[in-house]
C-alpha cells in the first residue's frame, strides 16, 4: 500500500508529499526531483495524506487542519486555517478575499445603473 511521505525543501521554502510503498522509495524520488544525494534527503511520513494521491486532490481544509499553510493564488503570502477563504481561483488571503468581493460589488453596482 501506497503511504503518503513529504520532503520540506529549504531552498524553496516548500514541502512536497509523494506517495510509496516504502520511506527508501520517497527518498529515492525526492533525491532524483531534487539532483539531491540520497543520504541529504530526509523524508517523514504524513499518514493524514495517505487516502489522496496527489497534492492536488488534498482539499484546502485539510491542510489546514493539519497545521499547513497554502499560498494565496493573488499575492502568495502563507495562508493558515482562518487567515483565508477557499474561493473559485483557490485560496486568497483575507486582504485579497476582501479585494476580490469589492471589485465585485462594484461591477454589479456598475450594471444596475
Amino acid at each position: 500500500m501506497r503511504k503518503a511521505y513529504a520532503y520540506d525543501d529549504e531552498i524553496q521554502g516548500a514541502t512536497e508529499i509523494y506517495w510509496a510503498e516504502t520511506r527508501n522509495q520517497a527518498k529515492a524520488y525526492f533525491s532524483s526531483e531534487y539532483g539531491l544525494p540520497y543520504t541529504w534527503i530526509h523524508v517523514y511520513r504524513v499518514p493524514w495524506a495517505d487516502k489522496y494521491n496527489d497534492m492536488n486532490d488534498i482539499p484546502p481544509e485539510v491542510y489546514w487542519k493539519n497545521g499547513w499553510w497554502l499560498p494565496c493564488e493573488e499575492c502568495g503570502k502563507q495562508v493558515f486555517e482562518g487567515e483565508g477563504r477557499v474561493t473559485g481561483k483557490g485560496v486568497l488571503c483575507l486582504k485579497c478575499f476582501r479585494e476580490m468581493e469589492e471589485e465585485h460589488e462594484a461591477s454589479n453596482t456598475h450594471k444596475k445603473i
